[in-house]
């Protein structure tokens, strides 16, 4: 019997775990792979089409510019992801209080998410003038636009994630004379943290674009979004490629954070235990 089973772990691990780091290193293969192609036929292109610079710059022309100026472009970047992840913040936090305050009575959640809907629905090109006029075009106007932003997006989150406890759950803790509170941080905020913390990956993720778009309006010029259009102005395009490409690495940033935070706090859910579980086969 023992070597029945000893021949079977010796013939199967091995598959398995050569299986998983193949499927591994094709995720990360395959998109690298697309966007190695992209900016080869990128560089190709410019240089039998040979466009004006000021156009189209290639991408070698872009990552030197960057180089050349690294430190100011990640400045300007930390300023604008600051205003980002404090916008956020303070949007995803209301939402989430407001989501679970609500969420019980879906009478009220119902309108309050169609509401929400609406707000992300209006174009930021709208909001941004007036926050402009009622904060001044300092950094409180650029939170308050990625905060306004925010909000809808953890707001659907936390109502649907806390939409999903089970009933079998709360009649348990019905059963043992639990109160709301009990409840809630027991049962309902656990089975609502998948859904908010999926909220939260995307809110970050825009919260960059929604703090760039904001800056455009005005603000201090050391910030990507106020650079970016000063530099549109002279047609310095390798510099406004080069600060893009500073928002894409502060993104990236971004999202890595959330997802890191997502396997942290969900250690004990079964997507990431599974996950975990793979991965060590």
């Amino acid at each position: 019997m023992v070597n029945c089973c000893s021949a079977l772990l010796e013939g199967a691990v091995p598959v398995t775990f050569r299986r998983n780091v193949f499927s591994d290193l094709a995720s990360v293969f395959v998109p690298m792979s697309i966007l190695a192609g992209f900016i080869a036929l990128w560089e190709v292109a410019m240089a039998v089409l040979q466009p004006p610079h000021y156009l189209l710059p290639s991408p070698h022309d872009i990552l030197a510019t960057w180089l050349s100026n690294y430190t100011l472009f990640l400045q300007y970047g930390f300023n604008t992801a600051r205003n980002a992840v404090v916008g956020a913040t303070l949007g995803g936090a209301a939402a989430v209080i407001c989501g679970a305050v609500l969420a019980p009575a879906k009478w009220v959640a119902r309108p309050a998410m169609a509401y929400a809907a609406m707000v992300q629905a209006t174009p930021l090109i709208v909001l941004t003038p007036l926050a402009t006029v009622w904060l001044g075009d300092g950094n409180g106007s650029k939170v308050f636009v990625v905060a306004v932003a925010s909000f809808p997006i953890m707001f659907a989150a936390t109502v649907r994630g806390l939409e999903l406890t089970p009933p079998r759950l709360e009649a348990l803790m019905a059963s043992y004379a639990a109160t709301r509170i009990q409840v809630f941080l027991k049962v309902r905020l656990p089975a609502a943290l998948p859904a908010i913390l999926s909220g939260l990956k995307v809110t970050l993720s825009s919260a960059m674009i929604i703090a760039i778009v904001a800056e455009l309006f005005g603000g201090s010029i050391d910030s990507l979004g106020t650079y970016m259009h000063q530099e549109a102005l002279f047609y310095h395009t390798s510099n406004v490629w080069a600060a893009a490409l500073t928002a894409v690495l502060y993104g990236l940033v971004l999202y890595s954070l959330a997802a890191l935070a997502e396997r942290t706090w969900l250690y004990w859910h079964p997507s990431v235990r599974a996950r975990g579980a793979q991965s060590v086969k």
